[in-house]
């Protein structure tokens, strides 16, 4: 019988605990399961390097092939067949093949937008039914719980409550909602659409919402943070991998960076560029660069982006 990890429990250092335990046997599993973690090859990131996070040796066999060219497996639920994921996904096919045909309008809608007001508006109206709608079998929209606890095992249990993090492109507050469950306290949300603020400002799990362009230079200080969390963000038509400079900029030295990235984008799109480069100018440390799942009911994946701030 196949594993499942679902969301944290109740608030309290018993269900932080078994967060952790849930990560590191998800990413032994998945790994096991992908045939990733395996000695002898990989990517090489400048005088930072690869480190691993939770005892799994995330520094080799980073990324399966060149080109953005991975096993289908790994990014949905293919055959095995090599795809080329450096392409634009058929969201016609997958919601006829899924059944997912309205949540796919959406979000064929958001992929296909490059202008900033039309972006807004869309999730303006979409927000009254994100949540239910991504909870949805079809989606299984798991990208936020999963970063919630890599967010806790990199900033510790004895310090989850305490530290300020930064929820960029907070939604309707799904990261913030599973972080208040591993004991968070002190949680900023940023966002373009005003009307997902207003849905996540209903969890009460914020101390500060504001709207923010990511796109552009955010209002916060140097070092404000101890962690940025940007889940669902860095996707097709939404925000580039110039915004890394940003999170960078925002965080403490020695604090995180907790980002997922589309998989079918993640070389195309510049991002696994610009991380390199962040590394080789010695900016971050990547402790983790790994597809995982990220709306598994639909079979796709996210490369979840862990960089420490030197």
């Amino acid at each position: 019988m196949a594993q499942t990890y679902g969301a944290p429990g109740p608030i309290g250092s018993s269900a932080a605990s078994a967060a952790l335990t849930q990560l590191d046997a998800y990413t032994r599993d998945t790994r096991k399961a992908t045939g990733r973690g395996v000695s002898g090859g990989g990517a090489r990131y400048g005088s930072g390097g690869v480190e691993s996070l939770g005892g799994v040796d995330n520094g080799t066999d980073l990324w399966p092939a060149p080109g953005g060219v991975v096993p289908a497996p790994l990014l949905h639920r293919g055959t095995g067949a090599w795809v080329d994921m450096s392409t634009s996904l058929d969201m016609d096919v997958w919601a006829r093949t899924t059944g997912g045909t309205t949540i796919m309008s959406q979000l064929a809608r958001a992929y296909a937008l490059n202008d900033v007001s039309a972006t807004r508006s869309l999730y303006d109206e979409w927000a009254s039914t994100y949540d239910k709608e991504m909870a949805e079998a079809t989606q299984d929209y798991v990208g936020p719980a999963l970063a919630s606890t890599y967010t806790l095992k990199c900033v510790g249990v004895d310090n989850i409550s305490k530290a300020r993090i930064l929820d960029a492109g907070c939604g309707t507050g799904l990261v913030g909602v599973h972080l208040a469950k591993l004991g968070a306290k002190n949680v900023d949300g940023i966002d373009l659409s005003p009307g997902m603020l207003d849905i996540a400002r209903r969890a009460g799990v914020y101390q500060e919402l504001e709207t923010a362009d990511l796109t552009k230079p955010l209002s916060h200080k140097d070092g404000q943070y101890q962690a940025v969390v940007c889940i669902g963000t860095f996707t097709q038509g939404h925000v580039g991998p110039s915004a890394f400079d940003e999170f960078v900029r925002v965080v403490e030295k020695g604090g995180y960076i907790i980002s997922t990235v589309l998989g079918s984008i993640w070389s195309s799109g510049g991002y696994e560029a610009k991380v390199a480069s962040l590394a080789e100018d010695g900016k971050v440390k990547v402790l983790s660069a790994e597809l995982e799942d990220y709306r598994r009911g639909a079979g796709v994946q996210a490369y979840m982006v862990v960089l420490q701030v030197l």
